[in-house]
């Protein structure tokens, strides 16, 4: 029985059920297989254009498998998906575009008020995105899908574009932010180091069609920083799966 298999669906949220998805005569996954775990964080890693992002649309319902089912613990698990860009409307307030999602009742601006304290951004609230820096666009688009109240969070790569010294500050706030909320999150990434310090779990992506290759299941995360090297031996090892 493969490691996915080993998981009751009773303590998941949802399952990958032997996914496939092609784009015509051209197959991108095949026999995908891994299952999220309520309050774990799974990360998904593999080489530029291996089909993470594909398989990540499929999660969130933006597309459909060609063969294989996602199985659900609830029907309608409410996902929210953090994409690559902040994509915050642009003419309207950071609490503004919360209450674009939550809706300006009184139990919406609870929620969205709620979210921006979660991300220490409760100051700001009256700023345009614009007034903000990098890092801080990221926080409120983390926000709003808090704001949300999602079972589940898809995020793509939510640090591109930001850089080493950004990177390190947004990795300790959501290992922090995690800890808090005890959230249940798929994180793809190309980065070994957001992924040895954020996950639980990592699968490893590769083939064409991809499949998932590895699963490697993390120490505890309080336990990381006190083990010498062993940050830097599971970043090797991440990489030798991720090869030929």
């Amino acid at each position: 029985m493969s490691e996915q298999g080993v998981v009751a669906m009773s303590e998941c949220l949802f399952r990958c059920n032997d996914i496939g998805k092609s784009f015509g005569e051209h197959p991108v996954l095949e026999h995908m297989n891994f299952a999220l775990n309520a309050g774990e964080v799974v990360g998904l890693v593999g080489p530029s254009g291996c089909g993470k992002t594909t398989l990540l649309r499929l999660m969130a319902g933006l597309d459909a498998p060609s063969s294989g089912e996602l199985s659900y613990r609830s029907a309608n698990a409410r996902r929210a998906y953090i994409f690559q860009e902040s994509r915050l409307i642009p003419w309207l307030t950071v609490m503004q575009n919360l209450l674009f999602v939550t809706g300006k009742s009184a139990e919406g601006q609870v929620l969205a008020r709620e979210a921006l304290l979660a991300v220490d951004l409760a100051a700001y609230a009256g700023h345009y995105p614009d007034q903000l820096s990098g890092g801080m666009r990221r926080r409120v688009a983390l926000a709003r899908a808090l704001a949300y109240g999602p079972e589940i969070f898809l995020m793509d790569e939510p640090f591109a574009g930001l850089d080493f010294p950004l990177r390190m500050q947004m990795i300790e706030f959501l290992n922090a932010l995690f800890a808090r909320k005890s959230m249940s999150v798929v994180f793809v990434s190309h980065d070994t180091r957001e992924l040895v310090q954020l996950c639980d779990r990592v699968c490893i992506i590769g083939g064409t069609p991809a499949t998932v290759r590895n699963v490697m299941t993390m120490m505890p995360k309080l336990g990381r920083k006190d083990a010498p090297g062993y940050l830097r031996e599971m970043e090797d090892e991440m990489l030798r799966s991720m090869g030929p």
